[in-house]
C-alpha cells in the first residue's frame, strides 16, 4: 500500500489546494477545530452512538470545558477537576461541601481558633468580673438592707434606690463588653474561612487585627438583626398593654374575655417566632460580607439580602441542619466529659474508709466532678457556635460564586499568596 492510499486529493474534497473540511457526524455539528467524527457514516437503526444525546453529554462524547480527546476511565469524557487551593473547590458547593471544608477549617485552624476565642472570653469575663465588684464595692452597706429587710418588710427606700443606680448602669455595661466580645470572636470567622478557602495560614496576632478592625461593623449587624427580629414582640406590647389596661378598668376580664397575659406566648409563637427566623436567614449572611467587603453593617445586611434573595428556603434548611449536626456534637462532647468526671469520682470514694474524714473524700469528689464538667462545658460551647459561624461564612462564599463569579477573584488571590519560584 502506497503512502497516499486512502488520502482524499484536493479535487475530491471540493477546493482544490485546501485541505478536506470536517464533514457533520450525523446528529451534530463537528467537534470545534476538531477532525471528522470517525465513521460518521449513516448508522444502521438510528444516529450514530457518538451523536449528541438528549439532556447532557453522555460518555464517549466530548463535556462542556474538557479538552478534546481527554479520554478518562470506563470510555467517558470527563471534564477538568475544578482547582482547590483551600478547604473547597472553586465551584458552587453542595451540603457535603459546606460540612466539609468547615470541619476542614476547624482542623487547620484550630489552634488559632481555640487560642483566640479563649482569650477574648477570659477578657470579657475579666471586665465582668471587674463591674461586679466594682458595684459590691459601692454598695456593700446597702445589700443587707435590701436583701434581707425582715420578715413582711419592703427593702427601704433609701438603700434600694443605691442598689438599682448602681447595678442598672453596670449591668447595661457588662451587656455592652459581653455583645464586643461576641462580635469580636463573629469577625475572626469570616477571615478564617477567607484564608482557609485559598489555603493560606494565619497567626492569632493577623487575626486578632483583623477582626478588630470589623467588630464595630459587625456589632452594629448583630444590633440591627436583633431590632428587627422584636418588631412584633414590639408592636404587640405597644397595642396590648393600652387594650389590657383598659379592659381591665371596664371588667372585661370578669366577663370570661381572653386577656393580654394569655395572648402573649401565641402571638409569640405565630407571629414572632416565623419572622424572627425569617429575619435571621435574610440577614444571616451580613457578619460575612461586613468582615470580607469591609462594609458598614447597612450596607452588609443590603448585601445579604441580596445574597439571599431566590435562595431563603435552601440557605435556611443548610443553616438548620449544621445548627442541629453542632448541637448534637456540643451534647454529645458534654456528656463525655461530665461521665469521665463521674468515673474520676469513685477512686475517690474508696479512699474514703470508717478511719477518714469523709470531707477530704467529698471535696475530691467534687473537684474532679467539677473540672471535668467545666472543661466539657466550655469545650461544647466552643464547637457550637464557631462549627455554625464557620458554615455560615462558606454560604456567603458559595453564594458569590453562584451569583458574581467570585472563583476569578479567589484564583487572584490565590496566585498572589503563592511565594516567587527560585530561579
Amino acid at each position: 500500500m502506497s503512502q497516499n492510499e486512502g488520502r482524499e486529493t484536493p479535487e475530491q474534497s471540493g477546493q482544490p489546494g485546501q485541505p478536506p473540511t470536517a464533514e457533520p457526524y450525523p446528529g451534530g455539528a463537528p467537534y470545534p477545530g476538531g477532525p471528522p467524527y470517525p465513521g460518521a457514516g449513516p448508522h444502521p437503526g438510528g444516529p450514530h452512538p457518538g451523536g449528541p444525546y438528549p439532556g447532557g453529554p453522555y460518555p464517549g462524547a466530548p463535556y462542556p470545558g474538557a479538552p478534546y480527546g481527554a479520554h478518562q476511565w470506563g470510555g467517558g469524557w470527563m471534564p477538568p477537576l475544578p482547582p482547590r487551593p483551600g478547604v473547597i473547590p472553586l465551584r458552587p458547593l453542595g451540603l457535603g461541601d459546606i460540612f466539609g471544608a468547615a470541619f476542614s477549617t476547624l482542623g487547620r485552624h484550630w489552634k488559632q481558633l481555640i487560642g483566640f476565642v479563649l482569650a477574648v472570653q477570659f477578657a470579657t469575663l475579666l471586665v465582668i468580673i471587674a463591674l461586679g465588684a466594682i458595684g459590691l464595692a459601692i454598695t456593700w452597706s446597702h445589700l443587707d438592707p435590701v436583701f434581707d429587710p425582715g420578715y413582711g418588710q419592703d427593702p427601704p427606700r433609701e438603700d434600694l434606690v443605691p442598689v438599682l443606680a448602681t447595678f442598672i448602669p453596670l449591668g447595661v455595661i457588662a451587656l455592652g463588653v459581653a455583645l464586643v466580645g461576641l462580635s469580636l470572636t463573629s469577625a475572626a470567622m469570616p477571615v478564617l474561612v477567607q484564608e482557609a478557602v485559598i489555603g493560606r495560614s494565619i497567626t492569632i496576632g493577623t487575626l486578632f487585627l483583623r477582626a478588630k478592625a470589623r467588630t464595630a461593623s459587625v456589632l452594629g449587624v448583630t444590633l440591627l438583626t436583633g431590632l428587627l427580629a422584636m418588631l412584633p414582640l414590639a408592636a404587640f406590647l405597644l397595642i396590648g398593654i393600652p387594650l389590657s389596661v383598659a379592659a381591665e378598668a371596664d371588667g372585661a376580664d370578669a366577663d370570661g374575655s381572653v386577656n393580654f397575659v394569655t395572648l402573649l406566648p401565641l402571638v409569640l409563637l405565630l407571629v414572632g417566632f416565623p419572622f424572627a427566623v425569617w429575619i435571621w436567614i435574610r440577614y444571616g449572611l451580613a457578619t460575612a460580607a461586613a468582615v470580607c467587603e469591609e462594609v458598614g453593617p447597612v450596607t452588609a445586611m443590603r448585601r445579604s439580602a441580596k445574597l439571599v434573595r431566590n435562595s431563603w428556603w435552601r440557605i435556611f434548611g443548610i443553616s438548620v441542619l449544621i445548627a442541629l449536626v453542632a448541637m448534637v456534637m456540643a451534647y454529645v462532647i458534654q456528656l463525655v466529659f461530665s461521665l469521665f468526671g463521674i468515673l474520676f469520682l469513685f477512686p475517690a470514694l474508696a479512699m474514703t474508709g470508717p478511719d477518714t474524714d469523709i470531707a477530704a473524700g467529698m471535696v475530691i469528689l467534687i473537684t474532679f466532678y467539677v473540672l471535668f464538667s467545666v472543661a466539657g462545658s466550655a469545650l461544647s460551647q466552643l464547637i457550637f457556635p464557631t462549627l455554625s459561624q464557620l458554615a455560615t461564612a462558606l454560604l456567603y462564599v458559595d453564594q458569590r460564586i453562584r451569583r458574581e463569579d467570585l472563583i476569578s477573584g479567589l484564583l487572584a488571590a490565590n496566585t498572589s499568596a503563592q511565594p516567587p519560584a527560585r530561579p
